[in-house]
């Protein structure tokens, strides 16, 4: 039986950081940026509630205000195609811009107010055929909803396996300690309930149609999302996920 501690101290890192590779990747960002909570004075944050728990809590920021950039970003197939077809282009650009990266990890709709301007970007775009603002929007949008569909389900499978490993241990382990961990966990899969919440007042759609050219497109891009998350280089089997059907 693993040490209870570690245990712990490794289902702490899905509140702390588990959804930070996923979230400041949009269209390429780097995910080096360790999630912090300062504010900084003037930014407009909203003040996350203590009920929302550690993940909304986190979250919040990030997405406050996506909605204007994604609401009204519909995708079709040809749009999916023509994000994967520039999707190492664009990441090799975003990743070398430290403004996208920092604004990337505080709030979504600030970095996108921010590359949509961008010369290099803006000369990139052009030079490819493509709108640099709808692009944009509808990438971001593409990417948020997968992030929306798989994260949490991706983190309560995580703290599940913590919960059935604590379970099968418990005849070897302090009572008090037991009990602490168990507890722990079961907050933490009770603050993803609320994210998932969130994630889907939040973030707008899928559509039916949406839903279908994501399906239709699902291994490229579920290939193209974990080389932004790192999953691939740390070995992960690329299993299939169901969360776009």
């Amino acid at each position: 039986m693993r040490n209870v501690k570690w245990m712990l101290a490794v289902a702490a890192m899905f509140a702390v950081g588990a959804f930070s590779a996923p979230v400041t990747a949009q269209m390429g960002g780097s995910t080096e940026k360790k999630v912090e909570g300062e504010k900084k004075e003037g930014e407009g944050k909203e003040e996350p509630k203590e009920e929302d728990g550690i993940y909304t809590a986190m979250l919040k920021p990030m997405l406050k205000d996506v909605g204007e950039v994604i609401d009204k970003a519909e995708y079709t197939d040809a749009d999916v195609k023509s994000y994967l077809k520039h999707h190492e282009a664009v990441k090799k650009l975003f990743d070398a811009d430290s403004k996208w990266e920092e604004l990337s990890n505080e709030n979504l709709k600030k970095a996108f107010d921010y590359m949509v301007k961008n010369e290099k970007y803006v000369a990139w775009a052009k030079e490819a055929g493509v709108d640099a603002d709808v692009f944009l929007r509808k990438g971001l949008r593409l990417r948020m909803q997968w992030f929306k569909m798989t994260w949490v389900d991706e983190q309560e499978s995580g703290l599940k396996e913590y919960l059935s490993e604590l379970e099968k241990g418990k005849a070897d382990i302090p009572e008090d300690e037991f009990k602490a961990a168990k507890e722990y966990i079961e907050s933490m899969l009770k603050d993803l309930a609320n994210a998932r919440k969130f994630l889907n007042k939040t973030i707008t759609g899928p559509t039916d149609a949406e839903k279908k050219a994501v399906e239709d497109n699902k291994e490229a891009l579920k290939k193209a999302f974990d080389e932004e998350e790192g999953e691939s280089e740390d070995g992960d089997d690329g299993e299939d996920e169901d969360g776009m059907k």
